[in-house]
């Protein structure tokens, strides 16, 4: 999948930029090397510090070099499964934001069964201009405060293929 991140002229923002973008460090972690590479690339073009990483271990090493105010993961990876990483991130990296992307979509409800402390899921395919929406959103200082609790998620993003989404949480939980 490859991302336009060519912004028509006439198309505003819905919310204000937030200020000091470059300051906001994000890490997208995808096992799709051009999908990883174009979103870092457009988040770095919306003025955003991003860093990619391959793998969950990949991220991992990444999260305990440096900080990131938010991680982007996709679901679907060998090694170590999205779900995975959330729970590693947030119990070694309570601050930081964790955001799920896939094509298999999980409700609401399902990402609180998977206990993995996911700020927000985003259903693949997805429009560039409205992730960073959704990112900035996220990020503002009304919803790191507590604010603003919604939880939105894109949700015109078209059709989704089924998951047996009950086996990737049984088998991402951690063994005793």
């Amino acid at each position: 999948m490859v991302f336009c991140l060519w912004r028509e002229p006439s198309t505003q923002m819905r919310r204000p930029a937030l200020k000091n973008k470059n300051n906001i460090r994000i890490l997208v972690v995808d096992d799709d090397p051009n999908e990883m590479k174009s979103l870092v690339i457009g988040l770095k073009l919306e003025g955003f510090d991003a860093t990619g990483a391959a793998s969950g271990p990949d991220a991992l090493g990444l999260l305990r070099k440096s900080s990131f105010s938010a991680v982007l993961i996709d679901l679907m990876m060998p090694e170590m499964n999205g779900l995975q990483l959330a729970r590693a991130v947030r119990s070694d990296h309570p601050s930081t934001m964790t955001f799920l992307m896939s094509a298999y979509h999980l409700s609401p409800v399902q990402l609180a069964r998977a206990d993995t402390g996911v700020v927000g899921f985003i259903p693949k395919p997805f429009s560039f201009e409205k992730l960073v929406d959704f990112i900035q959103q996220k990020l503002s200082p009304e919803a790191i405060s507590g604010a603003d609790p919604t939880v939105s998620v894109p949700t015109d993003t078209g059709l989704h293929t089924p998951i047996d989404v009950a086996k990737v949480i049984r088998e991402s939980e951690p063994q005793p």
